[in-house]
C-alpha cells in the first residue's frame, strides 16, 4: 500500500480522534480548578476555567482554516497559559500543523497530549490513536526510525490491520525485505516487551497462583483494592 494511500485512510478518522480524546480532556479540565465565582462568560480574576475551556475549544474546532485555528490556540495559550493542559487543545494543534504540512510541529503537540493523557511503563496512551498518529508525524519530519519506534511499541495496544499496513511500510522504506517483515516485527516486538516480574499469591481456585505457571496463555494482571 502506497504512503498516499495510508494517509487518506486516516483521513477519515480524523474527528473520530478529537470526539475520542476529548474525553480524556475532561480529565485535564478537572485540574484547572474552577473558581468558586465563576460567571456564565467563563473566567473570574483571570481564571481559566471548565467553562471558558469548553467554549474557546469549540471555538477552534470550528475554526475554517488551520491557519485559524492556530491563530486561535496560540490566543488561548498566552490568555491562559494553562490551556497547554487541555489534552484536546495539543490534538487540535496537531491536527491543524499536519494539514498545514507541519509535520514536525503535529509530532511535538501530539507528544505533549500524550504526555498529558498519562502513559504506561512504554509511554504508550489509553488511547492509542494519538501514538499512531505520532508515529507517522515523526515519519513524515525525517524521523523515520523513532517513528516506526513508536508504532511498533502501539501494537500491545492495537492489533489493526491498518497499523500492520503502515509498518510494513515502514520496514521496506527503511530498507527491509518484504518477506523478512514477519520475523523484524517479532524481533522488534520482543526488543521492547516489559517482562512482569515473578510472583505467587493465594489463590482462588487453587491454593496458590504462581505467574510462571500461566504465562503460556493470555495473562491480565489488574492490581485492585476494595478501599
Amino acid at each position: 500500500m502506497s504512503f498516499g494511500v495510508l494517509l487518506r485512510a486516516n483521513v477519515g478518522s480524523a474527528l473520530a480522534v478529537v470526539l475520542c480524546v476529548s474525553c480524556l480532556a475532561c480529565q485535564s479540565w478537572d485540574r484547572l480548578e474552577p473558581s468558586s465565582d465563576d460567571t456564565e462568560d467563563g473566567a473570574a480574576a483571570g481564571e481559566l476555567t471548565s467553562s471558558v475551556a469548553m467554549q474557546r475549544m469549540g471555538e477552534i474546532q470550528a475554526a475554517p482554516t488551520p491557519e485559524e485555528s492556530l491563530s486561535l490556540i496560540a490566543a488561548f495559550i498566552e490568555e491562559y497559559p494553562r490551556a497547554q493542559l487541555i489534552i484536546q487543545l495539543q490534538v487540535a494543534a496537531a491536527e491543524a500543523h499536519s494539514q498545514l504540512g507541519d509535520a514536525a510541529s503535529a509530532a511535538s503537540s501530539y507528544e505533549k497530549a500524550i504526555m498529558l493523557s498519562g502513559g504506561d511503563v512504554l509511554e504508550l496512551p489509553h488511547e492509542s490513536d494519538l501514538a499512531y498518529r505520532l508515529g507517522w508525524a515523526l515519519y513524515q519530519a525525517g524521523q523515520a526510525e523513532l517513528g516506526t519506534d513508536w508504532l511498533i511499541r502501539t501494537t500491545f495496544i492495537n492489533d489493526s490491520p491498518q497499523l500492520e499496513q503502515s509498518l510494513q511500510y515502514m520496514h521496506e522504506a527503511l530498507g527491509g525485505e518484504a518477506g523478512d517483515f514477519g520475523e523484524w516485527l517479532a524481533e522488534e516486538r520482543a526488543s521492547r516487551a516489559v517482562e512482569a516480574p515473578g510472583f505467587t499469591l493465594p489463590g482462588y481456585l487453587a491454593d496458590t497462583v504462581q505467574l510462571s505457571e500461566i504465562l503460556d496463555r493470555a495473562t491480565l494482571v489488574s492490581f485492585w483494592s476494595p478501599t
